[in-house]
C-alpha cells in the first residue's frame, strides 16, 4: 500500500491500494474510489455489537483493491466550515437561484437536457 497525505488545513490521504490489501474507513471519510474498487458497508461483529454502533452513531466500511482512494478524517460540519471561505460570496450551499456548473448555466429545478 502506498500513501500520500496532502493539504495544510484540509488534509487528505491519496491511496494506492494493491491487490489484496484493504482500508477501514469511517462514514463521510471517503472523498473518492477509483472505479475497479470493490466496497463492503456491512458491520463486523455480533447483534449486541451492531446495536451499540447505532446507538454510539459509527459507520464504517471496508474497500479493497486494487485501486486508489481519498480519504479526509473531517466531521461533515468541520468539512463544510472550512470549505466555507472557497464558496462565492453570499453562497450558503443552499440557494433556489439558477444553478450553474462548470461555466455552464443552467436550472436548479430542471433535469439535465431541459426537461421538467
Amino acid at each position: 500500500m502506498e500513501y500520500e497525505i496532502i493539504g495544510d488545513n484540509l488534509q487528505m490521504v491519496v491511496t494506492k491500494i494493491s491487490s489484496g490489501e484493504m482500508v477501514y474507513g469511517e462514514a463521510g471519510a471517503m472523498i473518492y474510489m477509483s472505479d475497479n474498487m470493490q466496497m463492503n458497508a456491512k458491520a463486523k461483529g455480533g447483534f449486541l455489537k451492531g446495536i451499540k454502533r447505532k446507538l454510539a452513531g459509527e459507520t464504517f466500511f471496508t474497500l479493497w483493491g486494487p485501486g486508489h482512494v481519498i480519504l479526509q478524517s473531517m466531521t461533515i460540519a468541520n468539512l463544510a466550515a472550512a470549505l466555507r471561505p472557497f464558496m462565492p460570496s453570499g453562497t450558503s450551499g443552499r440557494s433556489s437561484s439558477p444553478l450553474s456548473i462548470g461555466g455552464l448555466p443552467g436550472d436548479g429545478n430542471k433535469k439535465l437536457g431541459g426537461d421538467k
